[in-house]
């Protein structure tokens, strides 16, 4: 692309070039006069678009400024010797400045790539971690859904590695899950997937791998590299992994019920016999009698009405002041209790019911925000199951005229995914919501497949970096590096940022070094019930803190 930039950008100087060297020296002192004003235009210009690729900006200009010399000397006055020299001098100047904003840029964006592959790699065995492998598990699940090339997912962990960190420590803990991984790694194809998710847990997508017999190979292969004893502290060491298996599309093509039946097949392997690996089967899966009862109880709370709603606000980082707030949804169960929503948003996501649990939170969240002031906005969470269906654009019109609750001050927080941007109909969704006035946030910015691509193409006004990443910046190089070009990068885009999941002063203050948008998190406020929003005032003790 590059190349071909610079041949046609070459070609174009070189048409242009042509004017002042065929018609400079015979024109009237008008006309050269606006030729000059013409080729010092065109050389201008052509640098400053084609800035971003130095080798088509010196492939435009050169020709230019070539024949524009040329054909200025044909006249044999001396004062065009003088204005020779400045175009001359004019160029290098020209010059200069593309080949600085090329460094510039090519800096940032080398600096993006290292924040995104530090973010995705396990810092201690080099292995992808969690993030990275759940995207590598989404695409498979892609692959499967519009191809039919089916995969193998391997759950794994270390028998008694515990007991090996008590006896040798630590550091000769993480030798050895070096080591471990290293072996893995060599035994795979190039086309598989390893990752660390954490501790000693390891997981393994075999592509293109459809039957039983040949997972059973790969995870063999897997139990075979830990026959030789590793050396630890000058002691021979034995140590092997239990592996559970899960078969795509036989048991399932969803990311987490694969991952929770490897899990399953695991805990029946290490249960049965160490160092061995069982394929999943569903009587090894009490989870699934637990999903459907959740689910019946699920149709049971919307119907008894066991749903609430509590709000967190958003803290502007200049003025202090509150901008708005985030209505979370609680379900208090009778027997159950208060049941958090990461155990039965999931289950709600799988079948019809995500919608009219969907359509409640909304519905309560603009009436109750129907009597804020109106400067506060509300942000209400999305499903991106929700985004399937064209008709939630009239839905959520319906309902914001039916409460009186004008479209600016909604907000809506859309979880990163892969099928955002892989899905033409969900892109189309947010652009329709965002034209009819309703503002689109990011939630949990840089978990899930955040990259500039996302930011580029689609209509988001505001990012929500991830609580992850906001806990560890006063002690993690790493997680305040991803944090600062995170807000950098929205910034330069156009874009607002929310730091969630601030909980000491001095992460608020990092952030207001950074100068990012707004916060929010227990240093501000916890979720509250809506009447206690009339009378609330952060009381914030604010310190100035270095901690960049």
């Amino acid at each position: 692309m590059i190349r071909l930039s610079s041949i046609y950008a070459g070609l174009l100087g070189s048409i242009w070039g042509l004017a002042p060297l065929l018609f400079f020296a015979n024109s009237s002192t008008h006309a050269q006069v606006i030729l000059i004003c013409l080729t010092s235009g065109m050389i201008c210009s052509g640098a400053f678009v084609l800035a971003t690729l130095p080798s088509a900006a010196i492939s435009f200009t050169i020709p230019i400024t070539l024949g524009f010399i040329i054909g200025v000397l044909q006249t044999g006055e001396p004062i065009y010797i003088s204005v020779a020299i400045l175009t001359i001098v004019y160029l290098v100047a020209i010059m200069r400045a593309v080949m600085t904003f090329s460094l510039l840029l090519v800096n940032r964006v080398l600096s993006q790539i290292a924040s995104e592959k530090a973010a995705e790699t396990d810092a201690l065995t080099g292995l992808p971690n969690r993030k990275c492998f759940t995207g590598r598990l989404e695409t498979v699940i892609e692959d499967l859904t519009v191809n039919g090339i089916g995969f193998c997912m391997l759950y794994l962990d270390f028998d008694d590695f515990k007991s090996i960190n008590d006896r040798f420590g630590h550091a000769a803990g993480d030798d050895l899950l070096i080591e471990a991984a290293a072996r893995m790694r060599a035994c795979l194809r190039e086309t598989d997937c390893i990752s660390r998710l954490g501790g000693d847990e390891f997981a393994v997508i075999g592509t293109g791998i459809k039957e039983q017999r040949e997972a059973g190979l790969l995870a063999e292969r897997l139990l075979a590299t830990f026959a030789t004893p590793f050396q630890i502290a000058g002691e021979s060491l034995n140590m092997h992994p239990s592996i559970g298996i899960a078969m795509a599309p036989l048991d399932g093509q969803d990311a987490q019920i694969l991952l929770r039946k490897a899990d399953a097949a695991l805990y029946h392997s290490k249960r049965e016999r160490r160092g061995i690996f069982h394929f999943f089967k569903e009587e090894f899966d009490s989870l699934s009698q637990d999903r459907k009862s959740i689910e019946t109880d699920l149709r049971e709370a919307l119907r008894d009405k066991q749903f609430h709603l509590v709000y967190q606000p958003f803290l502007n980082l200049v003025t202090h002041e509150v901008t708005g707030y985030e209505a979370l949804l609680r379900w208090d169960h009778p027997v159950r209790g208060s049941v958090p929503p990461s155990d039965f948003i999931p289950i709600a996501e799988l079948s019809s019911l995500i919608d009219e649990i969907g359509d409640y939170v909304l519905r309560e969240a603009l009436q109750t925000a129907a009597t804020w002031p109106s400067h506060l906005r509300l942000a209400v969470n999305l499903s991106i199951r929700q985004l399937r269906n064209m008709s939630v654009v009239d839905k959520i019109r319906a309902q914001l005229a039916e409460c009186g609750v004008p479209a600016h001050r909604l907000e809506l927080e859309i979880t990163e995914s892969k099928s955002m941007a892989s899905t033409s109909q969900v892109v189309e969704i947010l652009h329709k919501l965002r034209e009819h006035g309703i503002s689109i946030a990011l939630d949990d910015f840089g978990t899930g497949y955040s990259s500039m691509t996302y930011l580029c193409h689609l209509p988001v006004d505001r990012i929500k970096i991830d609580r992850l990443f906001i806990s560890g910046v006063e002690s993690h190089l790493e997680c305040a590096s991803i944090v600062k070009a995170s807000v950098h990068l929205a910034v330069d885009l156009g874009r607002k940022v929310i730091a969630e999941g601030v909980e000491t002063p001095a992460q608020l203050a990092f952030l207001e070094k950074l100068n990012c948008h707004e916060a929010q998190g227990y240093l501000i406020a916890r979720p509250m019930p809506a009447d206690q929003i009339a009378g609330f005032r952060p009381q914030l003790k604010l310190k100035r803190h270095s901690a960049a």
